[in-house]
């Protein structure tokens, strides 16, 4: 509260009784003006109170429809719109390695990095009760062809007048039998061939062997069948990227698929964001992945003329084209 006098008087001021009598309120005045500043948006608030007590209201009216309207034809007007993905780059030719049997490993022929041509050995295993049934059947069969051979031998070698004909009908029947035990035998043993044939694990393709540590992995320790061993891939070959899109963004891009095939993607390298390189979706997944946060699985071919670094599981970002849509869907469609 300032006071001032205009007067040279040296007299007690009279109203000062008064001016404290008045300090309180001014106070309250003071801190409402202080939490009033404070409050969010104040400065629109201010402008629509001074709009509102204005004279020439019909002029700033017009000026507010037409703000309103030119922000109404931006968030109508068509832009691109794109769903963001991550994932990784991979070559297109890429197969899994698993065990076809059980055994045990020992020996791998192959380490990561190594060129295999089709049907390389890459994993030799080993299963003695396997080996087992395999050598005792072939002894099966060995003495049942020793077995053949003698009563061939006897039907032959006895003459006709000296062998009695339920002799020789018996050991027809023999011979009879020992023919189906052998062909049974032999079966088994072709079955049995193919388990340990099992036991060798070739490439299924020509490629080259990405996984590490294989022998300190796989060198003398058993395995079930099924059991993934290693992969192999072709470098030289196509190359994909292996997204991950969400599971509400999906919808989307199959929409969009089925008007334009095929559907094109740009992404970058995480480990160089100055370039974009360009892929067209192939495959998407018909089933979503993960339970905390679905995803589906979308493949996209590599234009094959483009010059990148070709790391297998090299990190990617990506955006696919999902054709054109109005700003304000494109600012406020995940929230619906």
């Amino acid at each position: 509260i300032v006071t001032e006098r205009f007067h040279g008087q040296q007299e007690s001021f009279p109203e000062e009784v008064a001016l404290h009598d008045l300090a309180p309120h001014c106070a309250i005045a003071l801190a409402q003006l202080e939490r009033q500043e404070r409050r969010p948006l104040r400065h629109v608030s201010a402008w629509l109170e001074r709009f509102s007590g204005s004279r020439n209201w019909r002029g700033r009216l017009a000026g507010g429809l037409f703000v309103a309207a030119a922000i109404g034809l931006v968030l109508a007007t068509p832009t691109p719109f794109q769903i963001s993905a991550r994932g990784t780059l991979e070559p297109a030719e890429r197969r899994e390695v698993f065990a076809r049997t059980d055994g045990i490993v020992r020996h791998v022929h192959v380490a990561h990095g190594d060129l295999v041509e089709v049907g390389q050995l890459l994993v030799e295993m080993e299963d003695p009760e396997l080996e087992l049934q395999a050598s005792e059947v072939l002894g099966e069969i060995r003495t049942a062809q020793q077995r053949l051979q003698a009563v061939r031998a006897k039907r032959m070698n006895e003459s006709v007048s000296e062998l009695e004909p339920e002799d020789d009908l018996q050991l027809a029947a023999q011979q009879q039998q020992l023919l189906k035990q052998i062909e049974g035998l032999q079966q088994q043993q072709e079955i049995l061939n193919r388990q340990v044939a099992e036991l060798f694990v070739r490439s299924p393709i020509q490629g080259t062997v990405l996984s590490w540590d294989l022998a300190k992995r796989l060198q003398n320790r058993p395995v079930r069948r099924g059991h993934r061993l290693m992969s192999v891939a072709d470098s030289d070959g196509p190359w994909d990227v292996q997204l991950w899109v969400r599971d509400q963004d999906i919808v989307h891009v199959v929409g969009e698929q089925q008007v334009a095939d095929p559907l094109p993607v740009s992404f970058l390298l995480a480990t160089d964001s100055s370039r974009s390189y360009t892929a067209s979706i192939r495959n998407v997944s018909l089933i979503s992945e993960g339970e905390d946060e679905p995803k589906v699985r979308v493949t996209a071919r590599i234009d094959p003329e483009q010059t990148l670094s070709r790391r297998p599981g090299a990190s990617v970002v990506a955006n696919v084209e999902c054709g054109r849509r109005r700003i304000a869907y494109i600012w406020l469609h995940e929230l619906c």
